[in-house]
């Protein structure tokens, strides 16, 4: 729904402080946003009257802001579903006198529902509309007053209590004339989030008469501010505190607060009441909820203000908090490379890449990197061994921008380190592919597979992974399998001579072409079952290959962010069971700022100094640095591994 308009972010981003008495940001379009601090006559609510706002009503010193130059600007607070009750009256503060409007705006369809002209005057306007406006169900509104702005910058006001700044609900619009109900707002209009834009101008001095007919103006509360207090980072199954900065915008003394917290995207929300409390209207207070960390990985916890004094908080407002979470295996060092070839057999540079491609291949697993290959026949034509699923991934692996050539690679699905370099044969030389290889190497590797097992059932293959995750996004976790083939003799394969072979070719995806979501248990551990699929008669199953990959969110619109977690092959015709165990019993045991981590449970721990003596029986105890020999013992044995501390 939100339209931001672009333009305009760069020049917000300056302005968190309180404003002084004169304050101007230059604009990339040309113009200046313009502050300035005044003094006015304090307005009191009346007796019996009820004007809603999220500002403080009898503040005396607020900021006008204006553009400094003669357009149309708006502002509105934002209105949340309260269906059946009548919007009457509006007060606002103007720094001029002016032609302009009073509007209500759908939030949800950013459509016009009321517009209603006026001669705006300088100072306060308590504006009655005509016809009094009825809210519908289930709908948000922005509801404010628009002006012909001049060079004078004093159209809007705002209360100048920037800690006191109600996040989304505070709104400014550009647009080209006065509202008017015959002309939509859609591509003429920029409805810019104050909060989102960095802007803290503090609260519009917008007040609202509403006849509340459903009584949700009593109770209602506002979190301006959430927070996690903590330094650093959080021990996996540990209670956090989370302290919410919240303020009383409605008409009864806040007396009791209830949250509903997630301490992930994927977890059930809990309920935590808070009682005790004493905050007046238009005030601002700090409490503290409570909620359990994940058992591994990396989570996205949220909080959301459901109750006010026991009744239902009719604003929906729900700041997301995000924390991490210290888990085994957090650290580990990369043993896995997944690369992945586009080529075709139009493209005549494509056979060039043979040999560097196999020099780098050698070098990495002769430093105990295990490496998968896959090749997408794709690039800019296609061949006899395309496939959909390739074609449907190209567009994300590299800079859409630009065309792309074969060849071109992915190292773990970092698709360049210079988007320069993503079209024609630069790609091909050695020490390209070794400079892009080196710096995904350098990323830890925080899942690993405990058991895979190709599956068969009515003719056809699928494929099991069980595994288990360390320091992960627990909700952007995807698993990608695809089945390839070596030897393929080539039908057509421009710069190389007849005979040419096909290695790695991709023949069929087991998952979709941005893999499968995976959704792990509380404890990181996890288990899926691609689709199952047919394998043509005509394939090698002797030279076939399960490759598979868990990583993150190819769709992600940071390339960087497209990580390959862990990748593994197995041969398609396993013998026995077509089960392998990847010695997942043998545990983990490395070295975290002193520490010692094992990434799995134990039963007996004991660490040695390389004399023999026993140095401890637990990892609590920081280490000096030195050798060290620890001997675990769990469900599956006893392991014994030398540990380098430094």
């Amino acid at each position: 729904m939100k339209r931001i308009f672009t333009s305009f972010l760069a020049l917000f981003l300056a302005s968190s402080a309180a404003f002084a008495q004169k304050q101007s940001v230059n604009s990339s379009d040309g113009f200046e946003l313009k502050a300035q601090n005044v003094k006015i006559p304090v307005v009191t609510q009346a007796a019996g009257e009820r004007y809603f706002g999220y500002a403080d009503a009898d503040v005396a010193d607020i900021a006008y802001v204006g553009t400094g130059r003669p357009m149309v600007i708006a502002e509105a607070i934002k209105i949340s579903a309260m269906g059946g009750n009548q919007l009457k009256k509006i007060r606002f503060n103007s720094g001029q006198e002016v032609d302009g409007t009073i509007f209500v705006l759908s939030a949800s369809t950013n459509q016009l529902k009321y517009v209603e002209k006026l001669a705006v005057k300088k100072g306060w306007n308590d504006v009655a509309l005509s016809t009094p406006f009825t809210m519908a169900n289930n709908e948000e509104y922005y509801i404010g007053y628009q002006v012909n702005a001049a060079a004078d910058p004093r159209p809007l006001a705002f209360d100048n209590k920037v800690d006191q700044t109600a996040p989304g609900a505070n709104v400014i619009i550009f647009s080209n004339g006065l509202f008017d109900m015959a002309t939509p707002l859609v591509g003429r209009d920029a409805l810019l989030d104050l909060d989102a834009a960095g802007l803290n101008f503090g609260n519009a001095m917008i007040f609202l008469e509403i006849d509340d007919k459903v009584s949700a103006l009593d109770n209602v509360a506002y979190v301006t501010k959430l927070s996690l207090i903590s330094s650093g980072d959080l021990a996996p199954n540990t209670e956090a505190k989370i302290k919410a900065t919240v303020r009383n915008v409605g008409f009864k003394p806040l007396t009791s607060l209830t949250f509903t917290t997630k301490r992930s995207a994927k977890s059930p929300e809990v309920e935590q009441k808070i009682g005790g409390l004493n905050i007046a209207k238009a005030s601002t207070a700090e409490v503290e909820l409570k909620i359990n960390t994940v058992a591994r990985g990396i989570a996205l916890a949220s909080a959301k203000l459901v109750k006010a004094n026991g009744k239902p908080s009719w604003f929906s407002n729900q700041p997301l908090l995000p924390y991490r979470v210290v888990t085994p295996n957090g650290e580990a060092k990369r043993t896995t490379m997944l690369i992945e070839r586009f080529t075709t057999e139009k493209c005549p540079n494509c056979p060039k890449v043979d040999q560097p491609l196999a020099e780098m291949t050698q070098q990495l697993q002769g430093f105990g990197i295990d490496v998968s290959f896959i090749a997408h026949h794709s690039g800019y034509h296609t061949d006899f061994l395309t496939v959909n699923e390739s074609i449907e991934l190209l567009p994300y692996a590299f800079n859409k921008q630009n065309r792309t050539y074969a060849p071109a690679f992915m190292f773990n699905r970092f698709p360049s380190l210079d988007p320069t370099k993503d079209n024609g044969a630069e790609l091909a030389s050695l020490e390209t592919m070794e400079e892009r290889a080196n710096a995904v190497l350098a990323s830890p590797e925080p899942v690993q597979f405990s058991r895979y097992a190709k599956v068969e059932k009515d003719g056809k293959v699928a494929l099991e992974v069980e595994g288990v995750t360390g320091y992960v996004d627990l909700d952007n976790l995807y698993l990608t399998a695809v089945i390839t083939e070596d030897g393929i003799t080539a039908k057509s394969q421009a710069g190389a001579p007849a005979g040419y072979i096909h290695d790695g070719a991709a023949r069929v995806f087991m998952t979709p072409a941005l893999g499968k979501m995976i959704i792990p248990k509380a404890d990181g551990s996890f288990k899926i079952t691609t689709d199952a699929v047919e394998i043509d008669s005509e394939w090698k199953t002797e030279k076939m290959k399960i490759v598979f990959f868990v990583h993150k969110n190819m769709a992600s619109p940071l390339i960087n962010q497209r990580q390959v977690y862990s990748s593994k092959t197995m041969a398609f015709n396993n013998s026995g069971s077509a089960e392998q165990l990847l010695g997942a019993q043998a545990p983990r045991i490395y070295d975290h700022d002193g520490y010692l981590v094992v990434d799995t449970d134990v039963s007996e721990l004991a660490i040695y100094d390389l004399a023999g003596r026993l140095v401890g029986k637990s990892a609590d105890r920081k280490l000096a640095k030195g050798v060290y020999v620890v001997k675990v013992t769990n469900t599956y044995g006893t392991f014994t591994q030398k540990v380098i501390v430094d």
